[in-house]
């Protein structure tokens, strides 16, 4: 998964497989104020759960090491689209 951007309502997070993106809120933390816009895009390992109608995630966040260079980074900007 890759953290594409944030909103005021959540943060957008790309499922590489399934080329969804789902907005993600945290219950006590936003994920922005863990992780910051100049790190974007991110890839992360992170699970996300449904819970009383949005979709939030466990409180575990692990970067993944890997660069995006910026064709690859652009491409997944686009894909928000």
């Amino acid at each position: 998964m890759v953290i594409s951007g944030y909103r005021n309502d959540g943060t957008e997070i790309l499922d590489l497989e399934s080329q969804n993106i789902n907005l993600v809120k945290g219950l006590y933390s936003k994920i922005s104020s863990i992780i910051g816009k100049s790190k974007l895009p991110l890839p992360i390992d992170i699970t996300i759960l449904p819970f009383n109608g949005m979709v939030t995630y466990s409180g575990y966040i692990k970067e993944i090491g890997i660069d995006f260079g910026n064709s690859l980074a652009q491409m997944v900007l686009d894909q928000k689209r």
